[in-house]
């Protein structure tokens, strides 16, 4: 298990060491890719005074209280914000075969929409186009109808003998 956490450690964009005493004890020995970004974080600091540097990475915080959470949860969005479009954030992205295949449908309904509208096609077509993109959103948002929630369930089982 421990190996299978660090390896798992060594793979991830942003690290978290939480401790209750000081977190930046369990940086040396377990984190040893100085390329990637560590966020210490004292927890339980609601029971002592003792604060940690609130440096960039640094955070103390009391879920009891609340204390120092709204600043993790900023630096946590602002580092999610500037990091999401990077090389390679995507590559660990879960997706079922079915919204796979969502998406790959609404990339050829949006071009063939795009291509209509380079041709010239007349406006109610065009709707009609849109409302069917639209319609593919739908399905990967979550708004399903319960026929395809019923074929995609009742299409992955095997009925024995």
């Amino acid at each position: 298990a421990v190996e299978k956490t660090m390896s798992v450690l060594e793979k991830a964009d942003v690290c978290f060491m939480v401790d209750e005493d000081d977190p930046s004890v369990l940086l040396k020995p377990n984190f040893s890719n100085k390329n990637k970004e560590c966020v210490l974080i004292k927890s339980k600091c609601d029971l002592n005074d003792s604060l940690l540097n609130n440096d960039k990475n640094v955070f103390s915080i009391s879920t009891k209280n609340g204390r120092g959470i709204d600043k993790l949860l900023t630096y946590l969005s602002t580092y999610i914000s500037e990091n999401v479009n990077a090389p390679g954030v995507m590559d660990n992205v879960l997706l079922t075969l079915r919204q796979r295949n969502l998406i790959e449908a609404s990339l050829v309904s949006i071009n063939g929409l795009i291509g209509q509208i380079d041709a010239g096609v007349e406006s109610d077509i065009l709707a009609s186009s849109l409302r069917g993109f639209v319609i593919i959103l739908k399905d990967v948002f979550g708004e399903i109808p319960n026929d395809d929630i019923l074929n995609n369930i009742f299409s992955n089982f095997c009925v024995g003998k």
